[in-house]
């Protein structure tokens, strides 16, 4: 990521955190995928935040394109899925967008009819269960099967 200061545009390669054991500030090297992987594992970032970061994981990027969505006037939501496959459940975030089924971090873009029918067959999913839904008003928690094969 890279930050706008008055020197100009710099590249971070670290930041300082306090040593509370020996009571000092100390430099500890920036590596951003190890930073949000390991360090940060389960935190949602705001969208500017995700912009700041240079990336984050499947929450901080649909957030932030969901974000732009809703802002630039479209009908948006983020949706948070359990998806069942050959492997062990994850829990993944994707959005919709006006018809539109977008999911960021696998690269798919479903339009039309059938969306979750759809997105679940490119995914190779045995079943997508509905967790949560998002958009800019409210939440709905939610816990049914939105796909099953």
């Amino acid at each position: 990521p890279f930050t706008v200061t008055s020197e100009g545009v710099q590249d971070w390669n670290y930041f300082f955190a306090y040593d509370l054991k020996n009571e000092e500030w100390i430099k500890v090297p920036l590596n951003r995928d190890e930073l949000l992987l390991n360090i940060l594992p389960e935190t949602i970032f705001y969208p500017e935040e995700t912009i700041d970061l240079g990336g984050g994981d499947c929450e901080d990027l649909t957030i932030l394109y969901v974000s732009a969505c809703i802002y630039s006037g479209y009908d948006a939501e983020v949706y948070v899925v359990d998806i069942v496959s050959e492997k062990p459940m994850i829990s993944h975030t994707i959005a919709v967008v006006d018809n539109t089924l977008v999911d960021i971090t696998m690269k798919q873009f479903i339009t039309g009819d059938n969306l979750f029918e759809r997105y679940g067959k490119a995914i190779k999913a045995k079943k997508i269960i509905l967790k949560e839904v998002y958009d800019n008003k409210k939440i709905e928690s939610k816990n049914m099967v939105i796909y099953s094969t």
